[in-house]
């Protein structure tokens, strides 16, 4: 059940600890945390979020030094904020580039101690949004809403790549990691009608339907409000505290909407443009370079 917070801030943040994650299991070496691990950590940071409830402007200030707008920078500064100030553990890096004399190799999101165990943790992580149509079993099938990301692209990356990074340039890690984990949150969106299930993601990730603008109930905006993207990860309580607006025309690009009934919120919801499936395919088509 979700717990309410006064604060948006601390409500996300409490949605990036506690949400369940798109994919768990142990993949390719790495521990990808599942929705059990999340709710142990959530109990264990409540204290801390009650109190920056009340008081938060420690929170205020690490998301004011954001020079991003993007919502993963928004997603990556509220886990690091809750690596660094939660008891079980200490944030040694964060965001750290892999450098061989001028050249970047990359960046490990965060290194992290567990100050119950004392291992060293490497942590890759990642929030996305993704739309499927047919063919649901195959992460190649779901897609971006800006059809520049695909998940099977992005699961792959973080695999191969992200992962990896400490493994294969040890001597630029200053630290000996002892363990590997990943944690991909958002949501996957269904089409109408059909059950959120595939045989990939956690039985309980967060998931919604997407719609046709043309179709009768989102032609008329009726109990659609479409979402500014910060708003795209806790749920909302009070609609009424939320500056969304009516879904009365379609925008140019698809638009996520929460559905809401009597000022609270029952479910998110894409909306899409007619052309939205053909242009996947065309983008499948062309080999667009994965987006971070």
């Amino acid at each position: 059940m979700t717990e309410h917070f006064k604060h948006r801030c601390v409500q996300d943040l409490a949605w990036v600890i506690r949400s369940p994650p798109m994919i768990s299991g142990f993949i390719a070496g790495t521990n990808w945390w599942g929705a059990e691990k999340f709710e142990q950590e959530y109990q264990t940071y409540r204290p801390q979020l009650q109190q920056l409830d009340e008081n938060p402007a420690e929170l205020e200030a690490a998301l004011e030094k954001l020079k991003s707008h993007r919502l993963g920078h928004y997603f990556e500064t509220l886990m690091a904020f809750w690596l660094q100030t939660t008891p079980g553990y200490e944030l040694l890096l964060n965001q750290f580039p892999l450098r061989n004399q001028h050249t970047t190799l990359g960046e490990i999101d965060y290194l992290v101690r567990d100050l119950n165990t004392g291992k060293i943790i490497h942590i890759e992580v990642a929030v996305k949004f993704y739309l499927g149509k047919d063919g649901l079993n195959h992460m190649a099938n779901w897609h971006g809403p800006g059809l520049k990301d695909r998940l099977d692209k992005k699961f792959d990356h973080l695999c191969s790549h992200q992962t990896q990074l400490s493994r294969k340039y040890p001597g630029l890690v200053p630290y000996d990691v002892d363990e590997y984990a990943c944690i991909i949150k958002g949501r996957l969106f269904y089409p109408p009608d059909i059950k959120a299930e595939t045989t990939f993601t956690h039985p309980n990730h967060l998931h919604g339907h997407w719609h046709n603008y043309s179709d009768n109930s989102a032609e008329h905006g009726i109990n659609y409000s479409q979402l500014k993207k910060k708003d795209w990860l806790a749920p909302l309580e009070d609609m009424n505290k939320h500056q969304t607006k009516p879904l009365v025309t379609m925008p140019p690009e698809p638009a996520c909407c929460v559905r809401h009934t009597e000022g609270k919120e029952q479910s998110r919801v894409f909306i899409l443009p007619e052309n939205f499936w053909a242009n996947v395919q065309i983008h499948d088509l062309a080999a667009v370079p994965i987006q971070s």
